[in-house]
């Protein structure tokens, strides 16, 4: 019992100093002057820290979703290190594996996208095929040539 504290009192302003200076709150002008402030001042910024946390991996996950085929990328790059690293393969054969997923991406990112094309109407995917070059392309074929719009969209 020093200073006139009981074992509770030692606890509560252990943990509220411990939480104060970890959720980062500090010591400012303002604060508890009984046991019962205290506590309750402690379990407010222990929760205030906890729903800051959540605020902030929202954020991130929200972030890191925006380009779902970068998030398909990277995971296809960690199975792609776990099956090297698993099957204990070269370095030599591991640099080329990771230089061919590189080089591919191009490729991976395009039919990434046709599936997702592929999820709309056939309508709607022959005006993004006309709007992603392929009147261009009709244009070099003569018999093509003059087909109105409408019809390249059907086609």
């Amino acid at each position: 019992d020093a200073h006139g504290f009981d074992v509770f009192d030692v606890y509560n302003l252990s943990m509220y100093f411990c939480v104060m200076t970890l959720t980062g709150v500090g010591f400012g002008d303002v604060s508890p002057v009984g046991q019962s402030e205290v506590l309750l001042s402690s379990i407010s910024m222990f929760l205030t820290g906890f729903v800051w946390a959540w605020v902030i991996a929202n954020i991130v996950n929200v972030v890191n979703n925006l380009d779902a085929f970068s998030s398909h990328y990277q995971k296809l790059n960690d199975d792609l290190n776990m099956l090297m690293d698993s099957r204990g393969l070269s370095l030599a054969l591991q640099t080329r594996a990771r230089k061919h997923l590189h080089e591919a991406l191009k490729v991976h990112r395009q039919r990434h996208q046709q599936n997702t094309i592929q999820a709309l109407s056939v309508g709607l995917q022959g005006e993004i095929a006309l709007q992603s070059g392929a009147d261009e392309v009709c244009n070099c074929v003569w018999y093509l040539r003059d087909v109105d719009s409408d019809v390249l969209v059907e086609l």
